[in-house]
């Protein structure tokens, strides 16, 4: 790809990136919850709505034959098309008067919407190895995750005066389908976004043989643990953490949005700080400093007042964004400049298949059944509490697996993409 086509690639793929942000804020997250909660789904049906970004990891098998059929961008915008289609369910499910099926309804939506961005998304790093050189792809990574958050914050400013303004279930149904007609828009500028056909190429190779090239190359044993560490550390804290403030200190919608407000400010904070440092501070270090900060976070939350005490809970959130933008490029950074481009798809789908899976089942399993335990025995703030005391031991130990990873160096000369 040469210089002017790359140029133009990452423009394009950027301004796909940024209206990306909308649906995002308005069909994933703590949007998602608080619809969960106002539709009356348990506690256990909550942690898995936070989980199932990170539970469907699975599905990127599925995303490798829509790559080798139809291409990087090609394969992405027709998962991308079968996901914003399925969530449209969501939209029904206040006009379900069964509890029980009201809350299948949404967790079926919700988990076909989580799924089909699994299949689509495995051709993220491929694609920004693709348009992207060793020297800009830090700066450029940081960029446009800082933009995607920008534009997050201006979504969730709306979501934050809608639903202030209309103290009702049906501005959520409206926030759904104002994010899948975006999504569908979206979808116009990444089909457009030019690509070698490598990636078709090696969408096509055998599985089994290039696994045995990438584990000579990469200490699969060390990335894996700590892509599962980096991504457990906000999956088991960012979500609940919003369940914390408004179950256990009782706030209303649109203060809950504020504090989601609060957390994108830190994402965007982060990238402006990370595209500055990324040149002389490598991510792998970043990742392990960011992970040591969501411990922080944890910590406050295990001891946090049994009153709502606002500079204290902003400061959480604010720093929990900065955290949670820092590991997620950060683990980008670091995959896309240590693979081979013929590897960076299938070293992606074994890392986002093991680890990412493990933080999902994570966040479902232990993060539900301890609400549901504590629930039983305590009441209000202790409930969040007492699960966050339990949580700061199962992050000393991803944050242990994480500082293991500048040990996932190739054994071949440092990858490039010139």
């Amino acid at each position: 790809m040469n210089s002017a086509t790359r140029r133009y690639a990452q423009r394009r793929f950027r301004f796909f990136w940024i209206m990306n942000a909308v649906p995002v804020a308005f069909l994933l997250d703590d949007i998602l919850v608080l619809f969960g909660i106002r539709n009356g789904l348990p506690e256990p049906a909550l942690a898995a709505l936070a989980s199932f970004v990170q539970l469907t990891m699975p599905f990127m098998l599925l995303g490798r034959l829509f790559t080798a059929r139809w291409g990087l961008s090609g394969g992405w915008v027709r998962a991308y098309l079968i996901r914003y289609t399925a969530v449209l369910v969501l939209i029904t499910a206040p006009w379900i008067a069964d509890t029980g099926i009201r809350t299948l309804v949404i967790l079926a939506g919700a988990f076909v919407f989580a799924m089909f961005r699994a299949v689509g998304v495995i051709n993220m790093h491929p694609l920004n190895g693709e348009i992207t050189t060793e020297d800009e792809r830090g700066a450029y990574l940081h960029t446009n995750f800082a933009l995607f958050n920008g534009v997050y914050v201006l979504a969730v400013i709306a979501t934050i005066a809608a639903t202030r303004k209309y103290d009702s279930i049906w501005i959520y149904q409206a926030m759904i389908g104002a994010g899948v007609a975006t999504g569908f828009a979206s979808l116009l500028v990444l089909r457009g976004v030019p690509e070698s056909g490598e990636g078709r190429t090696a969408a096509r190779e055998p599985f089994l043989r290039l696994l045995r090239e990438v584990r000579r190359e990469i200490r699969l044993s060390v990335l894996i643990p700590a892509w599962a560490g980096g991504m457990m550390s906000f999956a088991l804290v960012i979500p609940f953490s919003i369940l914390f403030i408004k179950n256990g200190y009782g706030i209303d919608d649109h203060t809950a949005l504020f504090f989601t407000l609060l957390t994108l400010v830190g994402s965007v904070a982060s990238g402006i700080i990370n595209q500055r440092v990324t040149r002389s501070v490598d991510p792998d270090r970043l990742v392990y400093y960011y992970a040591l900060t969501l411990g922080v976070v944890a910590l406050f939350w295990a001891f946090a007042p049994g009153r709502f005490v606002f500079p204290l809970v902003a400061a959480a959130f604010f720093l929990g964004g900065i955290a949670r933008a820092g590991i997620i490029v950060g683990l980008q950074h670091h995959l896309i400049t240590n693979n081979r481009p013929e590897h960076r798809m299938h070293v992606s789908l074994l890392v986002e298949l093991t680890g990412s899976a493990v933080s999902g089942l994570t966040g479902t399993v232990i993060g539900g059944a301890l609400l549901q335990f504590f629930a039983q025995r305590l009441s209000g703030v202790a409930i969040y509490q007492a699960y966050f005391r339990v949580i700061l031991v199962v992050l000393a130990g991803a944050v242990f697996f994480v500082r293991r990873i500048r040990l996932d160096r190739p054994t071949s000369d440092r990858v490039t993409n010139k």
